[in-house]
């Protein structure tokens, strides 16, 4: 009942009793905000760097498939 009443006088003379603390709470909601965001590039990044390993790793299975093609082709030539 104290605090209430030490609240209420604060707020008649025109000053906000819990502006401290929303301050406070609003530098922390601006950094999660930040943090967020700089994970949200990071994901990206990864995912990015992933897909161009799939590309990659794509692309030299293929090469490998061509390789043994052409391998089993010149043994053909070369057995009879």
């Amino acid at each position: 009942m104290k605090r209430y009443i030490k609240n209420l006088l604060i707020a008649l003379r025109g000053r906000n009793p819990y502006q401290e603390e929303l301050d406070g709470l609003k530098e922390k909601y601006e950094k999660a905000g930040e943090n967020v965001r700089i994970l949200q590039n990071m994901y990206y990044d990864a995912a990015e760097k992933a897909w161009d390993a799939e590309k990659r790793e794509s692309a030299l299975q293929q090469l490998t498939e061509n390789l043994r093609k052409r391998i089993r082709e010149l043994r053909g030539f070369t057995d009879k």
